[in-house]
């Protein structure tokens, strides 16, 4: 005679609910201990890098990768901007010199970083999980490699609390090759959210899904042509770079 289940699906769902978040705050936890980003000295140390810090591109010139986002973007005439986790305001930078109509914000919990950010936009020192802005004041949010610094679901509250209806929130980031994956790259203190998750976390949020592809040929980044063949081999099989662009319901 087979067992009956001692416990509605309900509280099964609730209780994995409980278990996957309590996974990603651990992995939050852990990555903090690596992640340079909570440490001036560390962030310092970054300044010979270039000044994209993302580590897949669609192109190899930075202003092309620009234009590649923004073709596939296409934000409105005049769009405000917030980008969170600025680093030191580049991507704002390159995205404005081919659009010079768009305006930015920038965040960063970094002040080190947000003193070498471009003067003429407003810099804002705070975490991604309390965005220190109005509701419903900016027409785009881009996260570019942030993501996996932070908590999905609080992350995305909070972009979408700020998002006007009918923004768009980027994501331009990583996920694991494999749904069943569960990839941390551990010397960035980064960790990379299964597509899945990302799905649900975004429409749990209000967002509805507009676009969604992995990046066609990725290129790294020319500062990590040095990096060991083995060890980018290993990521390459780890991770793919995708590109998702994502509605504010109203």
């Amino acid at each position: 005679m087979g067992c009956c289940n001692p416990w509605p699906n309900t509280v099964i769902a609730e209780r994995l609910t409980s278990l996957l978040a309590h996974r990603e705050m651990l992995d939050h936890i852990i990555g903090q201990q690596y992640t340079p980003y909570t440490d001036d000295a560390q962030v310092k140390a970054l300044s010979p890098v270039p000044r994209l810090l993302q580590l897949f591109l669609y192109e190899v010139e930075e202003r092309a990768h620009a234009r590649a986002l923004l073709a596939r973007w296409q934000p409105p005439e005049g769009a405000h901007v917030l980008d969170v986790g600025c680093g030191t305001g580049s991507c704002a930078a390159l995205l404005q010199a081919e659009r010079p109509d768009l305006t930015f914000t920038l965040l960063n919990q970094s002040q080190v970083q947000l003193r070498d950010c471009p003067p003429c936009w407003p810099r804002v020192a705070a975490t991604m999980h309390r965005l220190p802005l109005v509701d419903a004041c900016v027409d785009a949010v881009l996260l570019a490699y942030t993501l996996g610094y932070g908590l999905v679901a609080p992350v995305l509250a909070e972009a979408r609390r700020v998002l006007r209806p009918g923004g768009i929130l980027i994501l331009y980031d990583m996920v694991p090759k494999y749904q069943d994956a569960d990839v941390t790259l551990v010397t960035l203190g980064y960790k990379c959210y299964p597509l899945a998750r990302l799905l649900a976390a975004t429409e749990q949020a209000g967002f509805f899904l507009q676009r969604y592809e992995p990046v066609p040929v990725p290129v790294r980044h020319p500062a990590l042509n040095t990096m060991d063949p083995t060890l980018w081999q290993a990521l390459r099989a780890e991770v793919v770079p995708i590109l998702m662009l994502l509605e504010a319901g109203g």
